[in-house]
């Protein structure tokens, strides 16, 4: 144990002395004259009007700029915009490289000396969606054809070597991702329980809500926005702190929901503290087509669709019933760290037979919403009572001695603590992780994950770890 908890502080301490040679580093790239590309800076920021646009000015410092400001963060529309053509880097990075259009990214590629390429190729893809009708969402979900484009993800994905980064630490409860990792990541993601296994805070819940969707014109369901914003302001009444979202499928249906959210900040102006523009904190009211990236503590998701007027409903879901609209369905159910909320009209069974995979996928989903993993065949019990090794039946007998409720191989993929001790009052809480010194410790090829990352990853959940080391005797025989 002290020979693990100082590798812990050795390991913490390497990344703070890691940050003092680079801001020495760059320090000394600065110029040390005003005269030349620093002067022209300079005069620059004294001028009160008429400065040069941000390409000449960059044309003519170019040097002196990058020795100031070695990191450019820009888009590829802006790279275009404002950097002279002989402007270079030594890495060119790009993060949500599924999004990103071959045709946009050259203009960047050319420009490094390296390249680094990273997405997610089960994420949202560039698309013609918002390309089309003038931004008319009737004609844009039924009429308007939204066929993927290659990304330059995809193509690098054949080209370039790859490394697949498979620790998903985002979801602070296993609920939040096993639907996608059982569908969409063919089960590899690595993933970690979570101390508390119910939990009115944590998971997928499904609300079913009365409700018309308006087909023939508005194309959204008012009475699921009035939903929303009710199941709004009880977050805020008993959630305030945690942040909150809300995805819907449409844009029409964003708008809705938007208008009763007015409402309820006109009616409850105490809650209006919570409505903040802050880019990575604050509430948000996003489609899918717009929310990838973002992430919050809890998301509410507003279906929309449903039956109308008639009592009539069809399987059409907007952009989710194009090819790959699956993936649109991906981003918007793993957007939240703790909770996500399905207010809908529609349960899975008023979704009619499909030979559309994507429907398939969203019928399953809102069957799991509403009852649970067990609908995905995932049997959360096969492993209990299954300890992996004589050494871990010694330590489960005694545990199970003393009296304690004693849950083995606690987690659904990835990475199971090896015996969680149950609360006695509080059904699904574990007061204690024991791990024991086996082959899920062994089997680890890097010290840092297997000693401290992993640790602060299952502290993040909530759990108080006890480590039982095994004997020399012990690991010889095994």
């Amino acid at each position: 144990d002290a020979i693990v908890a100082e590798f812990r502080k050795l390991d913490k301490d390497l990344i703070g002395h890691a940050v003092s040679p680079i801001i020495e580093s760059a320090n000394l790239l600065r110029p040390q004259t005003s005269l030349g590309q620093s002067g022209i800076i300079k005069s620059e920021a004294l001028k009160k009007r008429r400065h040069l646009p941000i390409r000449d000015l960059l044309s003519r410092t170019q040097n002196a700029a990058q020795a100031i400001k070695p990191i450019f963060m820009m888009s590829p529309l802006s790279v275009s915009q404002f950097l002279p053509p002989g402007m270079r880097f030594d890495v060119v990075i790009f993060d949500e490289a599924s999004q990103v259009r071959p045709s946009d990214a050259i203009n960047c590629i050319y420009r490094g000396n390296s390249l680094i390429i990273a997405g997610d190729d089960r994420q949202l893809p560039p698309s013609n969606y918002w390309d089309s009708a003038d931004g008319d969402d009737d004609t844009l979900e039924e009429d308007i054809d939204a066929t993927d484009f290659e990304s330059i993800l995809d193509i690098a994905k054949r080209a370039l070597p790859s490394r697949s980064l498979l620790w998903h630490y985002r979801s602070r409860h296993e609920n939040l991702i096993t639907f996608s990792n059982r569908n969409f990541y063919d089960g590899k993601l690595f993933t970690f329980p979570s101390a508390k296994q119910e939990s009115e805070n944590l998971g997928v819940a499904f609300f079913k809500v009365a409700g018309i969707y308006r087909r023939g014109s508005t194309r959204d369901n008012p009475e699921e926005a009035k939903s929303v914003a009710l199941r709004v302001e009880h977050h805020f009444d008993t959630r305030p702190n945690l942040t909150l979202g809300v995805v819907t499928f449409s844009e029409a249906q964003r708008e809705t929901v938007e208008r009763e959210i007015d409402l309820l900040r006109a009616r409850r102006p105490d809650l209006e503290s919570y409505f903040s523009s802050d880019r990575l904190h604050g509430y948000f009211t996003k489609n899918l087509e717009s929310v990838q990236g973002d992430e919050r503590d809890v998301i509410i998701f507003s279906i929309g669709y449903g039956f109308d007027v008639n009592g009539k409903m069809t399987n059409n879901f907007g952009p989710i019933n194009r090819p790959k609209g699956w993936r649109r369905l991906n981003v918007a159910i793993t957007r939240a760290l703790y909770r996500v909320e399905v207010v809908s009209t529609i349960s899975a069974t008023d979704i009619g037979p499909s030979d559309k995979e994507e429907v398939r996928f969203f019928r399953q989903y809102l069957a799991y919403a509403e009852h649970g993993p067990a609908i995905l065949d995932i049997n959360f019990e096969a492993n209990q009572g299954e300890t992996e090794s004589p050494f871990e039946d010694s330590v489960l007998r005694v545990l199970e001695g003393w009296g304690y409720k004693v849950r083995s191989q606690v987690g659904t993929a990835g990475y199971r603590i090896d015996f969680g001790i149950e609360h006695p009052e509080h059904s699904g809480v574990f007061v204690l992780g024991i791990e024991c010194d086996g082959y899920a410790y062994h089997s680890s090829r890097v010290a840092r994950d297997r000693d401290r990352l992993r640790q602060e990853v299952l502290s993040g959940l909530g759990w108080h770890l006890h480590r039982i080391w095994g004997t020399a005797w012990y690991r010889h025989q095994n």
